[in-house]
């Protein structure tokens, strides 16, 4: 079985806790959180990810330069 891996990227923690805990009930998927947009620039740098699951309305995404 192949490994999915999934950046899931909110702020709100409750639906990210809930989202990830859903994907994670599938054993294909390997799931990461992270809670603001930096984070998500940070991390998807350095790791790759099949999928990115994004809130685009983030606090802190008006301050992001990509």
């Amino acid at each position: 079985m192949i490994e999915r891996r999934v950046l899931l990227v909110d702020d709100d923690l409750e639906l990210a806790s809930s989202l990830a805990e859903q994907l994670q009930l599938h054993k294909e998927f390997r799931v990461t959180t992270v809670h603001t947009g930096q984070e998500a620039l940070d991390i998807a740098r350095h790791e790759h990810f099949d999928a990115i699951l994004l809130d685009y309305r983030l606090p802190d995404s008006n301050d992001l330069h990509l």
